[in-house]
């Protein structure tokens, strides 16, 4: 399935126009409302230029239909039409099936840190995101302006149903590794990560997991792990930020590939 995304302003339409296009993101169509543009006539003609080079149609609207799509007042008059992929049930599962490296997000809120750990995650190989709980959406503007395009062919799934996602993981034996700051989590320099699946589950900013209430069974439990980054700074009281968080781990786990040789376990 897919979703339609209505973009407006300038700045946000022109950046999406430069991305490159992915399996997760394809522009459709600019719409323009004739009337509002003259104030924005030289922004608007660089806008239908890309367009026009790009192979995306231009349609001029109605008032009416100007008025159903506009969402400020000072509007531009101008409208980036996205369709962003919307993933449900047996495709999630077949993605699953077919990724070795998951990250899962749960009520991540600032766009910046979604937009920055999206893209980490492609640089470091991860097959699929999925968002989970209350995240903020994929199609915020903020969002989108933050991952700058680059999926680099990773999936992105937005959970309609968390437990539905966990069942999937369970059925399909994943090691769940969740980063935590609780005294019985692991030091990740320590940790075995060299399973064929793997997911990396990621809390809130502020809350971390205080909001997360699944019960798993105790088989199940044998598959997750807490995680933590040890920090040399004794005198530091706070965290790292969510999205330097990630790249950390990432990084840590590309270190050892799955077939590689590792002797780190040896005291």
């Amino acid at each position: 399935m897919e979703k339609e995304i209505v973009l407006e302003g300038i700045k946000d339409i022109l950046e999406i126009l430069n991305f490159r296009e992915s399996i997760n993101l394809k522009v459709k169509k600019l719409l323009f409302f004739k009337k509002n543009i003259e104030k924005y006539k030289d922004d608007f003609l660089i806008i239908k230029n890309i367009c026009i080079d790009k192979n995306v149609p231009i349609l001029e609207i109605s008032r009416q239909e100007f008025l159903k799509l506009k969402k400020t007042v000072n509007s531009t008059g101008i409208f980036l039409i996205l369709g962003m992929k919307d993933y449900e049930g047996i495709e999630i599962e077949k993605i699953l099936a077919e990724s070795e490296k998951v990250l899962l997000l749960y009520n991540i809120q600032d766009p910046g840190n979604l937009g920055t750990i999206i893209r980490t995650a492609g640089l470091f190989g991860v097959n699929s995101i999925i968002i989970m709980g209350k995240s903020i959406k994929l199609s915020n503007s903020k969002v989108l302006r933050a991952i700058k395009g680059y999926f680099f062919g990773t999936k992105i799934i937005e959970s309609k149903d968390d437990k539905f996602i966990f069942d999937i993981l369970k059925r399909l034996d994943y090691k769940i590794f969740v980063a935590d700051i609780g005294d019985d989590s692991l030091d990740i320099r320590k940790v075995d990560f060299t399973f064929e699946k793997k997911a990396f589950l990621f809390g809130s900013e502020g809350k971390g997991f205080q909001d997360f209430n699944f019960d798993f069974d105790k088989k199940f439990n044998k598959n997750i792990k807490k995680i933590t980054i040890p920090l040399e700074c004794n005198n530091y009281d706070g965290s790292l930020n969510l999205a330097v968080s990630c790249g950390i781990v990432l990084f840590e786990v590309n270190k050892y590939g799955r077939n590689a040789k590792i002797n780190r376990f040896k005291e």
